[in-house]
């Protein structure tokens, strides 16, 4: 979940003038890019009741500033999504960035529990996840580098070591990281699943979650098979 809204039009497209009555979404624990929310929701930004979850406070003050200097009405929330509960309900659950990868299997039905219960009656799930071509691109490296990543990880200067491991078996994909400052070591395991639309698909009907459609990414493009990530609508049924 999060709290951008790329491909804004495409979804108000989708989901007609609902897009305009209280539409919510729960957000995510990435860093939010409201810049580029605010061009595409335009003049429905007033009509939107918007929740935003972020585990990193830094990017909740920065997501609060850029709200407030938009005018957004948004509601943020400075909590990790796997912990957040919430009394409300939605029209739309966003979680993109293909955060839906990192999760564990465990956590990843844990989640869609959580969109299940929090949407209402009709209200629909918009998610991204890498493919299975992403899987088999990907390769077992190991490299060194002065400030991996261009500083990513620390202000400071530091040595980044990164390992890569294939599962094959499970398309799981380790990329470990251990960085070396003068302040002492740390390393970092980022562990991504591939998916299959048809595995995807299952995980959410196991839900109690109907797939409506698979596009090529979050904006609405058409679906492309041999493409390195795509997209998901699901709808919890009205009763």
């Amino acid at each position: 979940m999060r709290t951008s809204l790329p491909g804004w039009r495409a979804i108000q497209e989708y989901y007609g003038s609902l897009a305009y009555y209280g539409l919510a979404a729960a957000g995510a624990r990435e860093r939010v890019n409201l810049e580029y929310a605010s061009q595409q929701l335009g003049p429905a930004v007033p009509c939107l009741a918007v929740t935003g979850v972020d585990f990193s406070q830094r990017s909740i003050e920065y997501a609060r500033e850029v709200a407030a200097r938009k005018g957004l009405n948004i509601h943020y929330v400075n909590q990790d999504y796997l912990e957040f509960e919430t009394t409300d309900s939605f029209d739309l659950i966003l979680m993109i960035m293909c955060d839906f990868c990192a999760l564990s299997p465990t956590q990843r039905k844990a989640m869609l529990g959580k969109f299940l219960g929090m949407l209402k009656p009709g209200g629909a799930v918009l998610l991204d996840v890498y493919s299975t071509t992403a899987f088999d691109q990907r390769e077992e490296i190991a490299t060194y580098k002065v400030n991996l990543l261009e500083c990513f990880w620390s202000p400071h200067k530091y040595y980044g070591f990164l390992n890569t491991f294939k599962y094959e078996e499970d398309r799981v994909v380790l990329d470990r990281y251990t960085l070396v400052e003068r302040s002492g070591t740390r390393t970092v395991y980022n562990w991504l699943q591939y998916f299959s639309a048809d595995e995807l698909e299952r995980d959410f009907v196991d839900a109690g979650l109907a797939i409506e459609a698979f596009y090529a990414d979050v904006a609405g493009a058409p679906f492309d098979a041999d493409g390195t990530e795509f997209a998901v609508v699901a709808r919890k049924v009205a009763t």
